[in-house]
């Protein structure tokens, strides 16, 4: 077999995996639906983890937050997924780690790079 076509089947099978066992939120997000590049694919486990893919690289067993903001979580929040400096798709936010978060808009949901809503990306596809 080729390593194209190995490479291949062992992203199906990743993807797969991860696509069955994926939580609320998790979908591919972009600031253009029609122009995905420099969005992220994002699947929340059910274990309290995250794979989340980007143009360039694949981050697995991220760990995530339900209540990244304690006692003041906003009602609208869902969770942040929280990166090391060493191993990030995107630079912290004032020197710390960067992070994404995933918010709901009614009964659909939009993602924030470190909490900047300028960064808003919209969901343009769920992952169930």
């Amino acid at each position: 077999m080729s390593l194209k076509k190995h490479s291949i089947l062992i992203a199906a099978l990743i993807l797969g995996t991860f696509a069955q066992a994926s939580e609320p939120g998790s979908g591919s997000y972009a600031k253009d639906c029609a122009n995905p590049k420099g969005g992220y694919n994002l699947f929340i486990n059910k274990d309290g983890s995250a794979t989340v893919e980007t143009d360039k690289a694949l981050y697995k067993n991220v760990l995530t937050s339900y209540s990244y903001f304690g006692n003041s979580t906003p009602n609208n929040f869902l969770i942040a997924i929280m990166f090391d400096a060493k191993n990030s798709p995107l630079p912290g936010d004032k020197g710390d780690d960067g992070r994404l978060e995933i918010w709901k808009d009614g009964k659909s949901y939009y993602l924030l790079e470190n909490g900047q809503k300028d960064k808003k990306l919209q969901l343009c596809k769920k992952n169930l």
